[in-house]
Formats: C-alpha cells, structure tokens, sequence
C-alpha cells in the first residue's frame, strides 16, 4: 500500500437482502443462517440504524455467535452522536464492534455518501457508495484512488455499498480492485 493512504476495506450495508437470495445467497439458506454466510466471505458489514434500534441483547449475542472472531460491526447513527443507550447496547458487542458511522446525507455527491466515523482510532472517514451509480471499472478506479486521497493518513478507510438490487459481485469486484491498487 502507497505510503500515507489508508487501508481501503469494502463492506456491504446490511445483509439481510432479498436480491441476493439466488445470486449470493443459495435459494435453501434459512434467513438465520445469512449473517453467518456473509461473514465467511466478508470482514464486516454496516448494521442499517433501523435495524440496530430493533435489535435487542440477545439478537447482538446472536450475531457475535455468527461471525468469526475478527468480523466486525460499524453501527448507523441517525444523529450525530450515539445516545448512551446506543452506547450500552454496543458493549454487548465487544471486541466486535467497530465504530459509529453517521452519514452526511445532505452532502452527497453521485454515487458517494461522506460518513462521519466516530470510536475508531486513527480514522475519522468512511463513505457510503451507492452500488448502482459506481460506473465502469475505469470509473470505480478513479473513485477508489479519489476517496483514499481524500482521507489520506494512515489507517482504515472502511467504504459501504448500499441501494437495491446490487449483486455481490460488485463488492468482490471492488475488494479485488483495491487490492490490485495496493490500497488494501
């Protein structure tokens, strides 16, 4: 990796999708068994804020029993910062969770989302990059080498895909194309 450019890590915002059922997810997988699935092949995952707020401590023990021991969870804020019932709630995760992720919905630019990202150190950015809007391989190079300068330093550069419809394939694209830049 290029001195002085963040580690680029690529993780789907949820993994609870119907358009993978087929595609990522074979036809048979119990609904249960998805987060686990996702987790064999991917890092992470951005937990949607809904989602989070509807999970209670014993669906967070649930998921930490699904994912391997380094798999992690950044959490959706719908404010600025987490309240200090969001905060106990995390705790439940451990060493598993990540960060908080508040994204700058006001200030999006086509296909990408700036995000806040609070608790992780040594990062402050992260991105939302909607799936659909990405563009060709040329055009996600540019992107993936634009978002790494612009959050520059060291660290992770943890990036989102989200929007409806979107294929897996997209985000093993994208990892492989940010590990082929030397900026994984």
């Amino acid at each position: 990796m290029p001195d002085s450019l963040p580690g680029v890590h690529l993780f789907a915002c949820g993994w609870e999708h119907t358009f993978w059922s087929g595609g990522f997810y074979p036809e048979d997988l119990p609904d249960e068994w998805r987060l686990t699935y996702y987790a064999n092949e991917f890092g992470g995952v951005l937990v949607p804020a809904e989602r989070w707020q509807a999970a209670d401590e014993t669906v967070l023990h649930e998921w930490i029993d699904d994912v391997h021991e380094k798999f992690l969870f950044y959490i959706e804020l719908t404010q600025p910062q987490p309240t200090p019932a969001e905060e106990t709630k995390a705790i439940a995760l451990g060493r598993h969770f990540a960060a908080w992720v508040w994204p700058q919905r006001d200030r999006s630019e086509g296909p990408v989302t700036p995000c806040r990202l609070l608790g992780l150190p040594g990062s402050s950015h992260a991105y939302l990059l909607d799936a659909a809007l990405l563009g060709d391989l040329k055009n996600q190079k540019q992107l993936l080498e634009h978002l790494a300068k612009a959050a520059g330093g060291e660290g992770n550069l943890p990036l989102f895909l989200h929007g409806s419809g979107w294929s897996v394939e997209r985000l093993r694209q994208l990892s492989q194309l940010s590990q082929l830049l030397g900026l994984a």
